[in-house]
């Protein structure tokens, strides 16, 4: 995890998991820390202000392709630092709830679960930003469902929509750009993937589960 995270912080996002489920916590955080110091400690020493940078450069960075953007004042101030804080407090607003109903711990279904809260919740939602969570898409649905499957058809031909509307649009940052009404619908598409994902993890395991004891007892 640490070493993911020294190249890209979603895809060490399921290190939160593994922190809410395991009970060798410290442990897990000693292996994180080490496996990022290994990346980051010479380039700190050799260039400490270019260390740093590579996180000024990201924080400095504006509201792209979020649902953020639907609040008028962030649709026109796309550089605003509100969008920081509040993208912080969704995503993990998000993460306590998901984790609130869901009680049985899965390395894959919660990986892929916090990935996609943090992937919401985020003010920077880059098209290319799907490469982290496609893979887990195809481990927790090893036997989707029509509706699972025509909503991840659609989450991802969103993102291809973004891409090649991109640079069709004389300002594709804000709305009503078409990239960013795809944007949107794809915010929107992967919370239902979320929510959908959650209900037939839990809802519908406690019903199963409900059923099975009726019957027992009949």
């Amino acid at each position: 995890m640490g070493l993911s995270f020294s190249s890209n912080f979603i895809t060490a996002t399921p290190l939160i998991a593994l922190l809410i489920n395991s009970k060798e916590k410290m442990k897990i955080l000693k292996g994180f820390v080490w496996g990022f110091l290994i990346v980051n400690l010479p380039v700190l020493l050799l260039t400490p202000k270019g260390w740093v940078t590579q996180f000024t450069y990201h924080i400095s960075w504006y509201i792209e392709d979020s649902w953020l953007l639907l609040i008028p004042y962030f649709n026109s101030h796309i550089f605003s630092p509100w969008a920081k804080p509040i993208s912080i407090i969704v995503t993990l607003s998000l993460i306590f709830l998901v984790f609130r109903f869901k009680k049985k711990f899965d390395v894959v279904d919660d990986s892929w679960l916090v990935q996609a809260c943090v992937l919401f919740g985020s003010y920077i939602y880059a098209p290319q930003l799907n490469i982290c969570i496609l893979p887990l898409f195809s481990l927790i649905y090893l036997n989707p469902t029509m509706i699972d499957f025509f909503l991840f058809l659609a989450f991802d031909l969103c993102n291809v929509g973004i891409m090649l509307n991109w640079f069709d649009s004389p300002n594709s940052m804000v709305l009503p750009a078409p990239s960013q009404i795809l944007s949107i619908e794809r915010c929107v598409i992967l919370l239902l993937l979320i929510l959908l994902f959650l209900k037939q993890k839990t809802f519908d395991k406690r019903l199963v589960q409900a059923n099975n004891v009726q019957t027992t007892q009949l």
